[in-house]
């Protein structure tokens, strides 16, 4: 009794899973094997001896084992000699990729005895006639003979369809795995259908020509071959047939195998080789092979980018296209590909058709069983670009590496990736003590949170932010820095990175903060010696109109009109006085829309008493809706700069010093245009003299700091530089014309805005009014704490004054109750405003508070807000503003 199993060794897993699958049903190829065979798999000749050796031993013996050629530890010819010499009947059969005749051969030479091969790749179907072939031989040589009853089991366990068919077409027999293949029973099949039936049209005429052909002439017939079945369903299958005569009678015997899946497997491989055959032949790389002697054996197509047809370059050596320069160092990494066996890459250059190329080539040595190397294969890839790409970054990379501005690189979080040389000289910080960190490790606190979400909020809309940073070195010093910071985008629009480009501006900031204070104390000056002359204006206004009320107090109408010139009158005090201020604290004013002409008029009316009358003023200010954004302040240091120098001009001598103010429009053509100037609308101040005028020489040089035509004592020679420097923080151009002899004309030209102002108009005493009760402390009883009293009770509301903060506190104390809203001043003794504010809301913490201040400097809006003040009133406050903002917070208050 002999074992029942083919033994199948193959070192690759995937393909010892396809040979089960394949022969899980090879019972249906042979009619002559006892029940079949059992196919067992190793991973290596050893593991299969092994088993082969105990089943010999227990007397079992095994028909045939398939060998891979291939395999490690022991292959396929040195597994089959020692099989041979356990059991010289085993067949052998050899899984090669070597089927030409000589390699044979030597195979067959060396195993002495009669061997059997399959060439890879191979199909199925020459698997299984290979195989039933061999096991019917065996069969044969051990003349099994195999009772009625056995062969009914084989029949019904073949492991396939098989089924009898009688010289008629009629279907006789058929076992299980027939009824299951096609969907009809026994009853339905046997005696009843024909054979015919199951087959499809295309097919049919050739299966018909094979049956009689079988029964006339059976050694011509065909033992195997492939055909489609139509099952009960319709459906159709791929079917592999194994069929032969029964010996002695007409009928014959039909072994079918579902190969369904091996058809659609095998259509697949081959897809997938024309897919990868599709990819080697349309990639923009280079794919090729050498033999260990670099002669190329294939190239794909994509030669021809460098000019080259692929049969022009097969069977010559790679190096004759390297350039000469590159061939020394090219062979030593081929050499070192071919000893170590190891993969390489190579950069090099190339001479094709087309000139000289970079190209990058990764080398891989195929290696066979023995370890020798077969051929070489690699991937050719041009780089020329990225050469071009690598030198053009490295002169970038030069050329930031010895700025002296501050280069920083950040990821599009914000962590810092590179910082160049002057970073380091700048802050203190070395280069690996920021790298991965934040920017902020800058930061000052100079700066609220909103300035900083403004920045990243315009950063992250991929737009340029320019501005200043106020920031803190490693040692702990400020400085200043004025930055660009550009956002970095991929090919798709997404940020990537962001660049900083930052120069240290600590110096110039400090030299222009002393140039400003020194003009502004000049400035100061002059404008003391017109306020006098402008405040007799104001008074005379004032009494005039009170007188003129006194004799008109039966006519209503002009009392109210004269009441309202007094009113414009006070509001004209106020504001030379707000202008004193700003001067007296040295600080920069703030920046808003505004009309220059109405600056003009007011500077030249404190200019006139001060310019001798020798010289003649001319202005011609043109209304118009457009203004500009600006420091009000700046725009009469300009002015007062300007006309004074005009004047010193015309000293000697009578003169006309004109002042026009006009609109003007830019375009991109226009010369005049500076890099840092954009088109579009420009508001022109032009100021001319006709005094002694300049040479070119001084032209060049005005606008340079300390450089002064003047006599010693005359001037500082700081002036038109600073007017300079406003005027292009503005965004603004200033130029001068200017020929001796004949006068000078300086051109300022600022961006212009569309804003549209509501001219002010003293507004009717139609005020909301209350009627709740209002506690107000102030310790300016005769100038404040009188006037409010009248103005609240005249708007409604039950008032309750006091002069002391802490009686105050006292009085609310004894009745938090009694109160709907607290106003305070917050300059008074013994507790500023905001700090009886904080203990009041401590008693009561729903109660509303107002605080008032003639100063706003004092007060820290933020801090105060927090602290749970609703609204501030500015004095000298306006009654309509005044009861508004009473209104506001009471109704607000009504709301929580």
């Amino acid at each position: 009794m002999y074992n029942k199993n083919i033994l199948i060794a193959d070192d690759n897993i995937d393909l010892l899973e396809v040979y089960e699958t394949l022969f899980s049903e090879f019972n249906s190829i042979s009619k002559n094997i006892e029940e079949g065979f059992i196919v067992k798999t190793f991973e290596t000749g050893i593991y299969l001896l092994e088993y082969f050796k105990e089943e010999v031993h227990k007397g079992n013996k095994i028909p045939l084992v398939i060998l891979d050629m291939l395999m490690p530890g022991l292959d396929g010819l040195e597994t089959g000699k020692l099989l041979r010499k356990i059991d010289s009947d085993v067949i052998i059969v050899i899984i090669t990729a070597y089927p030409d005749k000589i390699s044979l051969e030597s195979i067959k030479a060396q195993l002495k005895e009669e061997i059997y091969y399959v060439p890879k790749p191979f199909r199925p179907k020459e698997i299984y006639c290979l195989v039933d072939s061999l096991l019917k031989s065996w069969n044969k040589k051990f003349q099994i003979k195999e009772s009625e009853e056995r062969y009914k089991v084989l029949f019904e366990n073949t492991g396939t369809a098989t089924c009898i068919l009688e010289e008629n077409h009629i279907i006789s027999l058929a076992n299980t795995k027939f009824q299951k293949l096609t969907g009809y029973t026994k009853e339905e099949i046997e005696g009843k259908k024909t054979w015919t039936e199951f087959v499809v049209k295309e097919d049919l005429e050739k299966m018909v020509y094979q049956h009689k052909l079988r029964r006339v002439s059976p050694h011509e017939a065909l033992k195997n071959y492939e055909f489609r079945l139509i099952d009960k369903e319709g459906n159709i299958k791929n079917i592999f047939l194994t069929v032969d005569l029964i010996p002695g009678t007409k009928k014959s015997v039909s072994s079918l195998m579902d190969i369904t899946e091996w058809k659609q497997t095998e259509d697949a491989l081959r897809k997938s080789e024309e897919k990868y055959r599709t990819i080697v032949e349309n990639i923009f790389d280079i794919v090729y092979t050498y033999d260990i002697n670099g002669k190329i054996m294939f190239i794909s197509p994509r030669v021809s980018y460098y000019g080259y047809r692929p049969e022009e370059v097969i069977g010559h050596s790679f190096i004759e296209y390297v350039h000469p320069d590159d061939i020394e160092y090219v062979l030593s990494d081929y050499q070192r590909t071919i000893d170590k066996k190891v993969d390489t890459t190579t950069i090099c250059r190339i001479i094709t058709p087309r000139g000289m190329n970079y190209i990058e080539e990764i080398s891989r040595p195929v290696v066979d069983k023995n370890g020798n190397i077969e051929y070489i294969i690699g991937v050719i890839r041009d780089i020329t670009e990225r050469k071009k790409t690598e030198e053009e970054l490295h002169r970038i990379a030069t050329a930031i590496e010895q700025a002296e501005e501050t280069v920083l690189i950040t990821d599009k979080d914000g962590t810092i990736q590179y910082v160049n040389p002057a970073f380091e000289k700048i802050t203190g910080y070395k280069k690996d003590e920021v790298m991965g960190k934040k920017p902020s490790i800058l930061k000052s606190g100079s700066h609220s949170n909103e300035f900083y979400s403004s920045m990243w909020e315009t950063l992250e809309k991929g737009k340029v932010w320019k501005g200043r940073f106020i920031n803190r070195k490693k040692d702990g010093n400020l400085y200043n820095e004025e930055a660009t910071i550009s956002p970095i985008m991929d090919n798709t629009g997404t940020i990537t990175n962001y660049v900083g480009v930052k120069k240290d501006i600590t110096k110039e900031l400090k030299l222009e903060k002393q140039l400003n204070h020194i003009q502004k104390m000049q400035a100061i000056g002059t404008l003391a010696g017109g306020i006098a002359h402008d405040f007799n204006n104001i008074l005379v206004a004032v009494l005039g109109y009170i007188q003129i009320s006194r004799y008109d107090i039966g006519d209503t109408k002009t009392i109210q009109k004269n009441l309202d010139h007094m009113h414009r009158a006070c509001e004209r005090a106020i504001n030379l006085v707000k202008q004193l201020l700003t001067f007296s604290r040295n600080t920069e004013g703030e920046k808003k829309p505004l009309y220059i002409g109405n600056i003009i008029k007011e500077t030249l009316k404190f200019l006139r008493p001060l310019i001798p009358a020798t010289i003649k003023i001319k202005e011609n200010i043109k209304e118009n809706s457009h203004m500009v954004i600006a420091d009000p302040i700046h725009i009469h240091q300009i002015i007062m700069n300007l006309c004074n120098n005009a004047a010193y001009a015309m000293r000697e001598k009578h003169g006309i010093l004109e002042i026009i103010l006009e609109k003007t429009i830019f375009t991109s053509e226009d010369s005049l245009l500076s890099k840092e100037m954009k088109s579009g609308t420009y508001i022109k101040l032009s100021i001319s003299d006709t005094g002694h005028g300049m040479n070119q020489a001084i032209k060049e040089r005005i606008f340079e700091p300390y450089f002064t035509t003047k006599k010693i004592g005359e001037g500082c020679g700081i002036g038109l530089s600073v007017v300079h420097g406003i005027v292009t923080s503005y965004g603004g151009v200033i130029t001068v014309e200017s020929k001796e002899g004949k006068g000078s004309t300086f051109h300022i030209f600022l961006p212009a805005i569309e804003y549209n102002v509501i001219p002010e108009n003293i507004k009717p005493l139609t005020l909301p009014k209350g009627n709740e009760r209002i506690l107000f402390v102030d310790d300016e009883e005769d100038m404040v704490l009188e006037i409010a009293e009248k103005i609240l009770v005249k708007l409604g509301y039950k008032v309750v004054t006091k002069t002391s903060s802490m009686e105050a506190l006292e009085f609310f104390r004894k009745e938090p109750d009694k109160f709907d809203l607290i106003i305070t001043d917050e300059i008074m003794p013994e507790m500023k405003g905001s700090e009886l504010a904080k203990e009041l809301l401590k008693i009561r913490p729903d109660i509303p508070v107002i605080l008032t201040s003639g100063f706003i400097e004092y007060i820290d809006r933020e801090k105060v807000r927090a602290i749970g003040i609703r609204e501030f009133i500015i004095k000298p406050f306006d009654i309509n503003n005044f009861a508004a903002i009473i209104r506001k917070v009471l109704k607000q208050n009504a709301r929580l």
